[in-house]
């Protein structure tokens, strides 16, 4: 959104001197953070605030006064935005002028706040300061967030993506020729020998790159899945070749899709292109899914 769109930054003060409202209002008129004015929102009261926070979801900083209505009003809305609420993201900072009844110490060590200040501290420079220190930490929380998100939603859709959208691309996966694979060693921990090479196979595609798991679900025929099991023992049996060449006897373990332990004619398509390999006896490993076996 153009900066010059962008709604201002709400900003809640809570205190029960109406002098400090006027004040703070002076101060702040005309402070912009990253090209966005502020909003302020002032209540006399805590249960005032509690009033406000319900009409604005989207508070990014709360200055609030300590003692109010009651002596610990200050410190019941904090528990109030972060409990009852269930609001993290907003930066919340404490301002008093009866330290004595809300020492530092204990306020900071047993409440969820960002911020405590004695109001005899306050100068418009710290305020200023409060202000956009504050502001910044909501952006990068939300920020964050948002990457989050989106990548969990970039994500999900790979993960869930109709075979449909993958059919045409089938052909040049199961040839190969879109895949990678990365050769992880296993080492025996007693001697620090390594015994054996796990192969972790993933295939370019349209939407990311795809695990075997992923790319067996995408797989619309029998013939399809019969060819991808062919395809694993055939890259095993190539680079097992290599490493002995290189004078390497290594084992080697590819990925066995968790439902192809269960289909016997699949397990037979595998068989078949285990002896076509010709592999010695022990040199090939299958890595089924712990919750393929037990689920």
């Amino acid at each position: 959104m153009p900066a010059e769109l962008a709604p201002p930054w709400k900003v809640l003060l809570v205190d029960d001197e109406p002098a400090v409202h006027e004040i703070s209002r002076l101060i702040l008129h005309g402070l912009r953070f990253e090209e966005r004015g502020i909003e302020l929102l002032i209540a006399g009261s805590a249960a005032h605030a509690r009033e406000l926070l319900a009409q604005h979801a989207d508070v990014a900083l709360a200055l609030l006064d300590v003692v109010m209505e009651s002596d610990d009003a200050g410190i019941e809305l904090v528990q109030h935005i972060r409990q009852r609420r269930g609001d993290r993201d907003m930066q919340i900072v404490l301002r008093t002028g009866q330290p004595g009844m809300a020492p530092e110490r204990e306020i900071v060590a047993g409440y969820d706040i960002n911020g405590y200040v004695l109001k005899t501290e306050i100068t418009a420079q710290r305020l200023h300061s409060i202000v956009v220190a504050g502001l910044r930490n909501y952006a990068r929380l939300r920020a964050l967030q948002d990457t989050n998100r989106d990548t969990a939603a970039t994500a999900a859709t790979a993960a869930t993506a109709p075979a449909e959208d993958l059919r045409a691309e089938l052909p040049e996966l199961l040839a190969g020729g879109a895949a990678l694979l990365q050769a992880q060693p296993e080492v025996l921990l007693a001697s620090h020998r390594i015994r054996g090479v796990e192969l972790v196979p993933q295939w370019r595609s349209s939407i990311g790159l795809l695990s075997a798991a992923r790319l067996w679900q995408a797989l619309p025929t029998h013939a399809a899945r019969a060819e991808l099991l062919r395809w694993l023992v055939q890259q095993a049996a190539t680079w097992s070749r290599r490493w002995a060449a290189a004078g390497a006897a290594l084992g080697v373990s590819i990925p066995l899709p968790a439902a192809a332990h269960a289909d016997a004619s699949l397990l037979q398509a595998l068989l078949g292109a285990v002896r076509e390999a010709a592999l010695p006896p022990g040199t090939l490993d299958l890595l089924v899914d712990e919750a393929a076996l037990f689920g």
